[in-house]
């Protein structure tokens, strides 16, 4: 089929067939079920993948309002009763062909290979409400958030609530990581709360966009649209109730562990948090 001939649901097929495959995101295969050349499916996820990152804005997003933060809260504190939460975030590794050039060993990761270093926040329901997909492989965690303009709009205030992050990033007034050994049973509990609360969304994602789990041949500028594509199509598909294909096999490790070290502000912050919700008078 030539360029020319292919309808807009050819080429929404075409880059769905592509993200979603799980054994090969060679570009070839994806033309071969299509009936398309290799050249016509690169320049389909080209431009489908450049179209639909226009509108991360829109579809990944936090709420702009009070109502639409607390119904966040609220929803998050059903789950374990873990007040104030309006996010969980975390990185992933999405790993990427070599970019070359002077900067290239920047995006080998602890394991070894070439990678981006993708944080996101996600809400109750598994929807992304925050995307940065900018840092190399070899980048902390801490240092994406760090940089981020989630970062400052807490900081500053512009957001009101809390996060829950694991051991990589620093405990704060509105960053909320677990406890390494509890000992008291508030502990425990503040432990547990967060272990039920705190969902990590990369799984999914990656279940629905098996191009993720791969190695991605494409150039870094292409990389981080199909990246940020699927982050906009992974909402949409929440919001209209599409199922996933849960079987699918990691093959790499995909986090690294990191010893928990919060500063004292960061243990006196968390003790009194812990001492406000979740002591009971028998403790």
């Amino acid at each position: 089929m030539k360029p020319g001939q292919l309808s807009g649901d050819n080429k929404i097929e075409t880059i769905l067939d592509f993200e979603r495959d799980s054994q090969d995101v060679e570009l070839g295969v994806c033309g071969d079920i299509a009936d398309i050349s290799q050249a016509s499916v690169c320049r389909v996820c080209s431009e489908v993948s450049e179209k639909l990152a226009q509108h991360f804005p829109k579809f990944v997003t936090f709420p702009d309002d009070a109502i639409g933060l607390n119904t966040l809260k609220s929803q998050f504190y059903e789950v374990a009763s873990f007040p104030e939460v309006i996010g969980c975030i975390d990185g992933t590794h999405i790993e990427i062909k070599s970019p070359g050039g002077s900067n290239a060993e920047l995006y080998r990761n602890r394991k070894g290979w070439m990678a981006l270093n993708v944080q996101a926040v996600s809400g109750p329901n598994l929807k992304f409400t925050d995307v940065v997909i900018r840092w190399p492989g070899s980048a902390h965690d801490s240092r994406m958030f760090n940089s981020s303009s989630l970062c400052m709009r807490l900081e500053n205030g512009r957001l009101s609530g809390l996060l829950l992050g694991d051991s990589a990033y620093a405990q704060n007034r509105y960053m909320y990581t677990p406890i390494n050994n509890p000992v008291t049973g508030a502990e425990q509990r503040y432990n547990n709360a967060y272990i039920l609360t705190r969902n990590v969304v990369f799984g999914v994602w990656k279940s629905r966009f098996r191009c993720l789990a791969k190695c991605l041949q494409t150039s870094l500028r292409h990389t981080t649209r199909i990246i940020a594509a699927t982050a906009v199509l992974h909402n949409i598909a929440i919001d209209t109730n599409q199922k996933i294909d849960e079987n699918i096999s990691m093959e790499k490790t995909e986090r690294f562990p990191y010893p928990e070290a919060p500063g004292m502000r960061g243990r006196v912050i968390r003790a009194a948090f812990i001492l406000r919700h979740f002591t009971r008078p028998t403790d």
